[in-house]
């Protein structure tokens, strides 16, 4: 009986901690909310959120003038203009927005944590996300990669754990705040396709839930198509690289390079290899392998560095990758 209060006491303090430490998170960065817009926020989404917020909201492709928009889906541009409206369209209300969105990225990583393994690997998980720069630097600006990265979480936590409508929903709008979004619904198919293929029947069940977010996608294709002339933003496709001398270098020396050793992230890698060579040691590996919910997570994140790998490189599109390795 003693154990069992000891281990609900363990179990709690974990959340508390988690808690605790989301929102000292939020009072250090609620100073630099009234600071004013910079970098791609000035040029871009700050000042196109605040315009939409100022004019009848829409998602229709045609809402805000491509050199705003930059032929992306506008669900990011949909939602922080909604807050606008409703709070002030403000700075300080946006960054406030994009506060809030980091916050719940906070939890819901300490949430994936304790689903893979338990909740005190979900409170370090979340603590080492706070301690990434270039997730504290994204955390109070108007950028669609928290909304991107929280989205991505949301869709895994709720696949995982069977709750298909909420599944649908975040999956769904993964794909129509950002194009990469589609990596994760990819590999998500890839996963039910070997994990099932044992059961055809239930297969193509599976795969038809999970691939639903493909619809929506590919219905603003067909909307994007009828009011631009053109799916991908001309530039931004003009933008790939599919040289293998190119992809190699961006691969190794800069995607690699930064997920795995820039910000001082060399020691979460020395300690993911220390992990794994523990693991080898008491012969556990096979139970490691096993997991496969890991499993998909190590595999979108080899997906989605190649795919980075063959887009142009910026720092501040590898912020999911980076919660992946935390």
């Amino acid at each position: 009986m003693l154990l069992k209060i000891i281990k609900m006491k363990d179990n709690n303090l974990y959340t508390i901690l988690t808690l605790l430490s989301i929102v000292v998170f939020a009072a250090l960065q609620y100073p630099s909310l009234n600071l004013p817009y910079f970098g791609d926020e000035a040029w871009v989404y700050g000042s196109a959120v605040r315009i939409l917020a100022d004019h009848p909201l829409s998602l229709m492709p045609d809402a805000l003038p491509l050199h705003y928009s930059r032929g992306h889906p506008l669900l990011f541009y949909f939602l922080t203009a909604s807050w606008l409206k409703i709070l002030g369209n403000t700075i300080f209300q946006s960054h406030l927005f994009m506060l809030l969105l980091a916050s719940l990225l906070l939890w819901f990583t300490f949430k994936t944590g304790e689903l893979l393994f338990n909740r005190k690997v979900g409170f370090l998980s979340a603590f080492a996300l706070i301690l990434q720069p270039i997730f504290v630097a994204q955390s109070a600006i108007v950028l669609p990669e928290i909304t991107v990265a929280l989205f991505t979480v949301l869709s895994c936590y709720f696949f995982l754990t069977q709750k298909r409508w909420l599944y649908l929903c975040f999956g769904t709008a993964l794909v129509l705040i950002k194009e990469s979004g589609i990596i994760l619904i990819s590999s998500l198919a890839a996963f039910q396709f070997f994990k099932g293929i044992k059961q055809p029947k239930e297969l193509i069940k599976e795969i038809a839930i999970t691939i639903v977010p493909f619809l929506f996608f590919a219905l603003f294709l067909w909307v994007q198509k009828k009011h631009h002339g053109w799916f991908f933003y001309p530039e931004h496709i003009g933008l790939l690289k599919f040289n293998i001398k190119t992809f190699g270098y961006t691969f190794l020396k800069e995607v690699s390079y930064f997920l795995f050793i820039d910000q001082g992230r060399w020691v979460l890698s020395l300690l993911g290899l220390a992990s794994f060579s523990f693991l080898l040691q008491k012969r556990k590996i096979k139970d490691f392998l096993k997991l496969n919910r890991f499993t998909l997570i190590i595999g979108f994140l080899m997906i989605f560095m190649l795919f980075s790998s063959i887009n142009f490189f910026t720092k501040r599109c590898q912020l999911i990758k980076s919660f992946y390795t935390s």
